[in-house]
């Protein structure tokens, strides 16, 4: 069961239309605004992923999204925004969105993001791994960052930094120690001569894209404002088990 609440109607056609080739036994339910969403998530006998656009009329996604999750605490969601709305969106963390498209978004980035869902979906219903598993998880985790603790690991996120004359890797990460990183949260770095590898784990399932490129961009402002020179900066995707830390790295150089 899938509900989409998008106040323009081509593009919540749209979804509709791709979600019906992603998923061609899903039932859609489909709202014009926050307030019908929120409705029609009430009077919904299952609910497991929404599509909520950030900016609708009578009620904003992130409300409805706050309402929505007091009854169906386990529903992936996914929200739909403009490039305007980036700052507005560091909410959507603490309500562990699966993810969010960047409007226009293409039909790719949607399959992405509903195969995350499911996936995320399937991983609820199984439980926890077993510690066999939970150890073979960890394969693909590089010796730098061994401090890592599976049961701990609910959500990473992987990104590096190409560093070139004047601004200096040692700068730079210290600039990155620095940031303004939730305390739940855990931090790794690697650095070498001229780039900074990074990987920011929580316990918690929530949206890392959002949280870490909003720190990048300030550390490269901050850069391009001293020194003139813009950073340059590779992110992977949200991570959901350590064993995908080595080659979302790999991805992002």
């Amino acid at each position: 069961h899938i509900l989409i609440a998008e106040d323009e109607h081509m593009t919540r056609q749209m979804i509709v239309e791709n979600l019906k080739r992603i998923l061609p036994e899903c039932q859609v339910m489909t709202a014009e605004n926050g307030v019908q969403a929120v409705r029609m998530s009430d009077q919904a006998d299952a609910l497991e992923m929404v599509f909520l656009d950030i900016r609708m009329p009578l009620l904003d996604g992130i409300q409805a999204a706050k309402a929505i999750r007091k009854r169906w605490k386990n529903c992936q969601i996914v929200f739909l925004t403009a490039y305007s709305d980036y700052e507005y969106m560091h909410e959507a963390i603490d309500l562990q969105a699966a993810d969010y498209l960047l409007k226009p978004f293409s039909q790719t980035g949607m399959a992405v993001a509903v195969h995350k869902m499911v996936e995320r979906l399937e991983q609820s219903k199984t439980g926890a791994a077993s510690s066999d598993q939970a150890g073979a998880d960890m394969t693909g985790v590089p010796g730098w960052a061994r401090r890592i603790r599976r049961e701990e690991f609910s959500t990473g996120i992987c990104a590096v930094i190409k560093c070139q004359s004047p601004v200096s890797a040692p700068k730079v990460l210290g600039m990155l120690r620095g940031c303004d990183w939730k305390s739940y949260q855990e931090v790794f770095f690697q650095r070498t001569e001229d780039k900074i590898s990074l990987i920011l784990v929580s316990p918690a399932e929530e949206n890392l894209i959002i949280q870490l490129n909003s720190q990048l961009r300030k550390v490269a402002k901050k850069i391009e404002r001293f020194t003139g020179e813009k950073l340059f900066c590779g992110m992977g995707q949200n991570l959901y088990a350590p064993s995908e830390i080595e080659e979302s790295l790999k991805k992002c150089e």
